[in-house]
């Protein structure tokens, strides 16, 4: 065994009855850096989630990487009065123990988030517009809203399907350890730091090969071995750019995934620190060269940030000049704010492949040029969430993308206002503004409302915007097509080499 097969086999735990069966039958298997701590669809909305849920979870709706919002479990619908909605469903689809997806199974996944059980999961917040789903026929089901919602197909696009006989026979424990779905494959086994998936042959979605693998990497060094000598095809959120020229010499790719969220340093303006006032955010922005970073630290494959949405977002404002990078005006700025030489401040940032450190420790580097100090802190993703509910900030700033995965830029707003219960924004103007877009019933006024607020947010400094995130998916040689769209792998447009 040579070192670098040592290294993989320690790194990703392969098993030799996976290379022993790798002949008999067609697989994949894909590297990931963590699975969910959860397989109950109602518990996340995270892309982190999605790589994995993918292979057996579908929606009711799918939105694109270019915010186009597809039919999937649902294939049309249609606004019956202000608060009132009808969906057609897929019909021929079931789920991997045969029984039929039908309207009934939708209203059981309703009924569950309006429980005093399911009310606390995170996408029952999402839907919590929703008041009732009442089964209208096999493949209809009809939803009331407590209040005009344009939006509500795309909201939906967080629903994942359930089977509801198991479900109320097992419950959200239960059903998560052995998870059914109409998706392209299904759990065979599941152990230690590997999963096994078998195609469901019943499945709308062709699955690709007999057989999935998802094999948990935590080594960065072994994951890009892997993938250059083809036992893994693909590692997911997991590759940096860094690693791109090792991978395409090997004869692999890297496929960009655009994620809906733009990655910002939030400048706490509640508590009493530097950045309440305006000159002083806007001097953070003039100050960092976010054009280089985009160039250098992100292999030029995304663009760099001026408001919270994204492109392709609703009310995304195109409008909007670019901050230039100007140290010089930064320094007058913070002059004229009363910071002639600068200050020092604390940020926190989660450990996470969506944020990079090297960009935070750039940004860092571009601000000593103007007397500013920012000391980064990195903490573990679960203490860092803890203190996005509870406010707990050690220092003033901390690193988070206004993450919005209904491509609706009012999803992260919500968080980034005066409403949130742990406020670290507060700006009246804007959180009027979006009281009222949030209870606008026309889909265009909602728009133009939306526009508005991302202006404002662009006018005000509101944070320190960086860049549209983005995430890189190391393929390997044998991989010809892949996509994905914000972390939902398209299993059946996968195209491999034989």
């Amino acid at each position: 065994m040579t070192r670098i097969w040592r290294a993989i086999a320690a790194g990703l735990g392969f098993a030799l009855s996976l290379a022993s069966t790798a002949h008999a039958e067609s697989r994949l298997t894909v590297a990931v850096e963590v699975l969910p701590r959860s397989n109950n669809p109602f518990s996340s909305t995270s892309i982190v989630d999605l790589g994995y849920w993918s292979a057996f979870y579908d929606p009711l709706t799918l939105v694109t990487t270019d915010g186009e919002l597809l039919p999937w479990l649902a294939v049309s619908w249609r606004q019956t009065s202000p608060t009132r909605w009808q969906f057609t469903l897929r019909e021929n689809v079931r789920f991997s123990n045969g029984t039929v997806f039908n309207a009934a199974a939708v209203v059981a996944a309703l009924d569950y988030l309006k429980s005093e059980r399911g009310k606390i999961e995170p996408v029952a917040r999402d839907l919590a517009n929703i008041t009732t789903a009442r089964v209208i026929s096999e493949h209809v089901v009809e939803f009331d809203t407590t209040k005009p919602d344009p939006l509500l197909p795309r909201r939906l696009s967080i629903l994942r399907a359930i089977e509801p006989n198991l479900w109320a026979q097992k419950g959200p424990e239960g059903y998560a350890a052995s998870p059914i779905g109409t998706g392209p494959y299904k759990i065979e086994t599941a152990r230690g730091d590997r999963v096994k998936l078998v195609a469901n042959t019943q499945s709308w979605r062709k699955a690709p090969t007999d057989t999935l693998n998802y094999i948990i990497s935590t080594d960065a060094t072994a994951r890009l071995s892997a993938l250059q000598i083809g036992d893994v095809d693909a590692a997911l959120n997991a590759l940096s750019p860094d690693e791109f020229d090792a991978l395409k010499d090997a004869g692999g790719s890297v496929f960009v995934d655009r994620i809906p969220a733009v990655v910002a340093l939030i400048l706490n303006t509640v508590k009493e620190t530097p950045f309440r006032d305006e000159r002083v955010r806007k001097a953070m922005i003039l100050a960092v060269n976010r054009h280089q970073i985009v160039a250098e630290l992100l292999a030029g494959q995304t663009v760099v940030a001026d408001q919270p949405a994204t492109r392709g977002m609703i009310g995304f404002s195109p409008n909007l000049d670019s901050t230039p990078y100007d140290p010089a005006k930064a320094k007058a700025l913070l002059t004229q704010a009363g910071y002639p030489n600068g200050f020092a401040f604390d940020m926190e940032m989660p450990a996470s492949k969506v944020l990079y450190i090297s960009v935070f420790q750039a940004i860092a580097a571009d601000l000593r040029k103007v007397g500013i100090t920012m000391t980064v802190r990195q903490l573990p993703q679960i203490a860092f969430q803890e203190k996005t509910q509870l406010g707990n900030w050690a220092g003033p700033a901390f690193a988070w993308p206004f993450f919005s995965p209904t491509s609706d830029p009012l999803y992260a707003m919500q968080y980034h206002s005066c409403g949130w219960a742990a406020a670290w924004y507060c700006d009246q103007t804007t959180t009027d503004l979006i009281n009222k877009a949030s209870a606008e019933p026309n889909l265009d006024a909602r728009k133009a409302l939306t526009t508005q607020i991302m202006t404002r947010a662009h006018d005000t400094a509101q944070a320190l915007f960086l860049y549209e995130s983005v995430s890189f998916i190391g393929l390997g040689a044998r991989v010809q097509k892949f996509r994905a769209d914000y972390g939902f792998i398209r299993f059946e447009d996968i195209a491999l080499k034989r």
